[in-house]
């Protein structure tokens, strides 16, 4: 528990640095008559930025339409909205992986195969396709029953949760239902699930029971790349749907002032770090190790 505790603090801090340098390096280009690389401004801009930091964050302002703000009450709204898009669509796309991947076990084979031909074609469709095509059925269907299911846009008084969740979630989705099938038919053949076949479990049970237990110490692993997938997709997905959230707060602000995309950087990064490194830890102190035969 302890080494584990010092390795946790010890990847937070290498995390925190990487931030540092990379939320200044804004600074490292200079434009005047033509774009030069400033090395000396650059490390400048990061002592400044520690300096900062270590003085009193809650100091550092930004220029809204030429009026100078202090950014961490600003940027927290923008923060919480684009957090909670991301956090809620990465634990939709972990239950929908592993209810569409046991779906596809039990079914016979034929289905199987073509249920694994369109997850191969809604995998290969770009995302702005399928979060353009769901904004059009969402309309179409408006159009026939004069009823909204979801709000397409986000405005100020009336933001959009569900959509933007539904759409952020499908591509991790995929990927992980891909991943947890191919996982689920490697452990169906090992020695465990022989025998608690041979003791005349049902197949319902072995999956849910025992398969499901190693593929989900498997796959824990691969929550950070999902998240940061997901994060280089938020972007996108708030400028379609125009959420006011952290990236496009980062865009209008922080591409000209390093502090304001350092602090933005920290606050998306570490915290949800800290989340799926206890979620990781969760699951591997509930499930112990995973299933064995010995255990069966």
């Amino acid at each position: 528990m302890r080494r584990l505790s010092v390795a946790f603090v010890e990847r937070g801090i290498i995390t925190l640095i990487g931030l540092i340098f990379l939320g200044s390096s804004p600074a490292i280009f200079t434009l005047n008559s033509e774009i030069r690389i400033d090395l000396m401004g650059y490390f400048g801009q990061i002592v400044e930025t520690i300096k900062l930091f270590f003085s009193n964050p809650l100091e550092i302002t930004y220029y809204a339409s030429g009026v100078e703000r202090t950014l961490l009450p600003s940027m927290l709204g923008p923060y919480l909205y684009s957090l909670t898009i991301l956090i809620s669509a990465l634990i939709l796309s972990i239950i929908f992986s592993v209810l569409l991947s046991y779906i596809q076990v039990i079914l016979p084979r034929r289905l199987s195969a073509y249920y694994k031909s369109f997850i191969t074609v809604l995998n290969s469709a770009p995302d702005v396709l399928i979060i353009v095509l769901l904004q059009l059925l969402i309309i179409a269907i408006y159009k026939k029953t004069d009823i909204l299911l979801f709000n397409i846009i986000s405005l100020y008084d009336n933001p959009t949760y569900v959509l933007p969740i539904i759409c952020l979630s499908i591509a991790p989705t995929i990927h992980l239902t891909k991943m947890v099938s191919l996982y689920i038919n490697e452990e169906k053949n090992k020695n465990y699930i022989l025998l608690a076949k041979g003791k005349g479990f049902s197949s319902h049970r072995v999956i849910l029971i025992h398969i499901l237990r190693n593929v989900l110490l498997k796959i824990v692993s691969h929550f950070r790349s999902h998240f940061v997938f997901m994060l280089s997709n938020l972007f996108v997905l708030e400028y379609i749907f125009n959420i006011y959230g952290i990236t496009n707060f980062l865009y209008k602000y922080g591409t000209a002032n390093s502090e304001v995309l350092t602090v933005g950087l920290i606050l998306i990064c570490l915290p949800t770090q800290i989340l799926l490194g206890i979620i990781e830890w969760l699951i591997k102190l509930i499930f112990k190790g995973g299933m064995t035969v010995e255990k069966i």
